[in-house]
């Protein structure tokens, strides 16, 4: 992630993947921007302001949800007013999505959705950058080298 990256207009490869009627998965996605956002402020977010707490790391045991739960808030940096005026900002949450949620996400199905980071990662700018914040952890070495080339 370079200094001055911009954030790209609405990602094409995310829009039809989503699922404009699952609002579970935009309450989630939306109450970790909220989250995340009131962090990078300096602001204490009372979770009991929304009817979900965000945290992702409860539902990794249903793969798919998460999965669909990330691309929804990538989504929604996207269209974020203060993400597209801020850069900061912008690189902020995907940095900590990439290297949190999505991480956590990965490391444990990376077989599952090596192939679909790949092609998302090809023609969505911001999907990318948030995937090159992962970490390697103990991903092997042929997993490793196929994201390593994401964004470049």
């Amino acid at each position: 992630m370079g200094e001055g990256s911009k954030p790209a207009n609405s990602p094409a490869a995310l829009e039809w993947i989503m699922d404009p009627e699952d609002s579970h998965i935009s309450e989630m996605a939306q109450a970790w921007v909220d989250r995340e956002k009131a962090g990078f402020f300096g602001n204490v977010y009372n979770e009991t302001d929304s009817n979900s707490a965000g945290h992702l790391f409860f539902h990794l045991e249903n793969c798919e949800f998460a999965w669909r739960v990330i691309l929804k808030i990538v989504f929604l940096i996207s269209q974020d007013g203060d993400a597209l005026v801020n850069t900061d900002l912008n690189v902020y949450l995907l940095e900590l999505l990439g290297a949190g949620d999505f991480e956590d996400l990965f490391h444990e199905n990376a077989g599952i959705f090596i192939d679909r980071t790949e092609r998302i990662a090809k023609t969505d700018p911001l999907f990318a950058q948030m995937v090159k914040a992962m970490g390697r952890g103990s991903l092997d070495d042929l997993i490793w080298s196929r994201i390593q080339v994401l964004g470049n």
